[in-house]
């Protein structure tokens, strides 16, 4: 599902739990679906905090009790509405909100295994699961990859996270903006991030 400035969220089911990842900045989207499907929200996981993929995060944990985790790097950030959820850039004011879970690498979620990846943010991480990734603002469809001129953001940080992943053996990715795209792309991204950051 789509947010409203082209975020990207996804409920994904994995052993017997249903998590959202991103839920954007509306959680309208994400609660119909969840109540068309009798689906009940069991965690959060925010591939990092900005506004376009956190500001519903707060809303949905009011409505549903389910664990809003995010990587402890980010943490403190999305508790206190800080400047890093970028909300100021959305002219809105940051919905503050209660993390449950402090992520670090190797920690899983729903299944999923956290991998931290910054750069386009400092505690932005990728969530593994089966053959694909979540990957928030890392790359997106077609070799492209995410800002680094944003608050914490660091050229150098994103350049290694995306030489980390690109030998995974995993065949697509899911971003925060676009949609899917095949695992070939992540090393098309590292090769021009290395060339241009």
């Amino acid at each position: 599902m789509s947010g409203a400035v082209g975020g990207d969220a996804y409920v994904v089911e994995t052993e017997g739990a249903v998590a959202v990842v991103d839920p954007g900045i509306e959680p309208g989207p994400v609660e119909r679906f969840l109540e068309e499907g009798d689906v009940s929200l069991e965690f959060i996981a925010l591939t990092h905090v900005h506004f376009d993929h956190s500001a519903a995060a707060a809303s949905l944990r009011r409505s549903t009790g389910a664990e809003v985790c995010v990587h402890r790097a980010e943490a403190d950030e999305l508790e206190l509405g800080g400047p890093l959820t970028l909300s100021s850039a959305f002219s809105a004011e940051a919905a503050a909100c209660t993390v449950d879970r402090r992520l670090d690498e190797g920690d899983r979620v729903c299944g999923m295994e956290v991998l931290h990846t910054p750069g386009h943010s400092p505690g932005s991480c990728c969530l593994v699961t089966g053959s694909g990734a979540f990957v928030g603002d890392l790359v997106f469809p077609g070799g492209s990859f995410g800002r680094t001129d944003l608050q914490g953001g660091s050229p150098g940080d994103l350049v290694k996270s995306l030489e980390r992943m690109a030998p995974l053996d995993l065949e697509e990715f899911y971003s925060g903006h676009g949609g899917r795209g095949r695992w070939s792309d992540v090393g098309a991204a590292a090769r021009l991030a290395g060339a241009t950051l």
